[in-house]
């Protein structure tokens, strides 16, 4: 899914929706930030991209994608988004990926921290 104005609506939506039932605007919080650094080199951003595909992995937005998908009979983009996160070798494709991150946690009303 591509960030686009329509997509950033729909969020903008749905975290009105919840904020006027009275819930929490995200239902999940995933924290990797701290993770990222200043360091511009490949090297780095393998090294920073298998770290959050791990984290990604274990976090429990993952269980429940992977369990969704299951009853679906589809599979998880949440995990298949780890996979590709472990793999990356570079600073763009890391970069194109946590985009991909992003958009995701935006639909799935995931905040990362």
């Amino acid at each position: 899914m591509a960030r686009s104005i329509d997509s950033l609506l729909v969020s903008h939506e749905a975290a009105q929706e919840r904020r006027d039932a009275g819930k929490p605007i995200w239902d999940r919080r995933l924290t990797i930030k701290h993770l990222l650094s200043s360091d511009s080199s490949d090297e780095q951003a393998a090294t920073t991209a298998r770290t959050i595909g791990s984290v990604l992995k274990g976090s429990t937005w993952c269980t429940a994608d992977r369990k969704r998908a299951e009853q679906n009979g589809e599979d998880s983009e949440i995990l298949a988004l780890a996979q590709k996160l472990s793999r990356a070798r570079t600073l763009r494709r890391l970069n194109t990926l946590l985009d991909e991150l992003y958009d995701l946690a935006d639909a799935d009303r995931v905040w990362i921290a």
